[in-house]
């Protein structure tokens, strides 16, 4: 062999790492923005891994494969609370009442069918006390309009 012969083997011996190289970094590259990228973010895979170019040419002529989404299913229970709701002064049953009812404007003959009540801890200097409020609710009493 001559030593030019050796030149061109070794010259394609260079080509060949460099395009292996790149196609390495490439994939790297694609990993990173998997991992670290936002999930939101989609991209479109080329048969040979070749990423487009931003003006939409295509840097080898093969065709583009799309990615197949994957579904994936899993059960999820929901925790349930332990909360009863809102409790009306839970643990002041021991400080004095004072009861304010409202009562709306009602006919004679409206049934009362309960009663709507809150409760708020008031203070006056040096003395707690509470102010339930009692909101009575009726029921019109009477004849249905015919249609």
């Amino acid at each position: 062999m001559n030593y030019e012969a050796i030149i061109a083997q070794k010259d394609k011996e260079i080509q060949q790492q460099a395009a292996k190289i790149e196609e390495l970094a490439h994939q790297i590259t694609l990993l990173q923005k998997l991992i670290y990228g936002r999930k939101s973010e989609r991209f479109i895979a080329n048969a040979d891994g070749a990423q487009l170019s931003i003006f939409g040419e295509q840097e080898n002529t093969q065709e583009i494969v799309e990615t197949q989404k994957e579904t994936i299913t899993y059960d999820r229970t929901k925790k349930k609370s332990d909360h009863k709701g809102r409790q009306l002064l839970a643990g002041c049953e021991h400080l004095p009442v004072e009861e304010i009812i409202i009562d709306t404007e009602h006919d004679s003959a409206d049934i009362h069918i309960g009663d709507e009540i809150s409760e708020k801890l008031a203070h006056k200097p040096g003395k707690l006390y509470r102010i339930r409020y009692i909101r009575r609710k009726y029921k019109k009493q009477g004849k249905m309009p015919s249609l």
